[in-house]
């Protein structure tokens, strides 16, 4: 869905952009290619879904020749997890950086049917930026409103197995997540400045593509607790 940037229209429009993030599990708007530009319209997301908060980050990089693992954002904040979060560009790379969306019922799904021993596994999560935070999730999990979902962060040094299968060693489970979600690839967004792209991160799992040249980006993870530089009064 395209949205101009006039807060009339945001106001029209968000209604259809929610129900897009809540059966689809993301949504891509355009904006002006600012910080502001984009900072605005994701407060009017935030008033819209009734956020408290938004803790907006903006991302610079020059290349990156490694692709960002593929995860479910802010494993350490425990249960329940953040429920969105978006992505705004001010400048795309030269070339590469791609975002990829895996919509983790179907991952889940797969290996509930193929691995059901996989449902007793869980994965303690810990962050380098938030030192002593860290939460343990199980693998494949029950969400209320969306069912079977991942909880998952590709192999990493600060993940932490619980109850590696007998018949299975880390390094297979690791393939068997990481190629089940995969499987369940649902959109590769090439960025453009401008765009802004909503995940709903209770059942969407995301990664990064490698890239080169100079790439700013926004973050705005909506009510972070560790992360709260935007305070909404309320909801439209």
């Amino acid at each position: 869905m395209v949205i101009a940037a006039g807060l009339d229209t945001w106001r029209i429009d968000l209604v259809d952009v929610l129900e897009e993030i809540n059966i689809r599990g993301y949504a891509i708007l355009r904006s002006y290619s600012s910080v502001e530009a984009i900072t605005s319209l994701a407060a009017s997301v935030g008033y819209a879904k009734g956020a408290d908060s938004i803790g907006v980050t903006t991302l610079e990089g020059n290349g990156d020749a490694n692709w960002l693992p593929a995860h479910t954002e802010s494993l350490i904040l425990g249960d329940p997890v953040l429920q969105c979060f978006a992505l705004g560009c001010v400048e795309s790379a030269v070339g590469g950086g791609a975002t990829c969306l895996y919509d983790s019922r179907q991952a889940a799904q797969s290996l509930a049917d193929n691995f059901p021993e996989m449902l007793g596994v869980k994965i303690r999560y810990r962050s380098h930026a938030y030192p002593g935070q860290e939460a343990t999730h199980p693998l494949v999990c029950t969400d209320p409103d969306y069912g079977l979902v991942l909880r998952y962060r590709s192999r990493l040094d600060t993940n932490s197995v619980v109850g590696i299968l007998p018949t299975m060693s880390e390094d297979e489970l690791y393939r068997t997540v990481d190629r089940a979600v995969g499987e369940a690839l649902t959109l590769v967004h090439v960025w453009r400045p401008g765009d802004f792209l909503i995940v709903n991160n209770r059942f969407m799992i995301h990664a990064r593509k490698p890239y080169d040249g100079r790439r700013v980006m926004v973050r705005c993870r909506y009510d972070d607790p560790n992360h709260k530089t935007i305070q909404l009064a309320a909801s439209f």
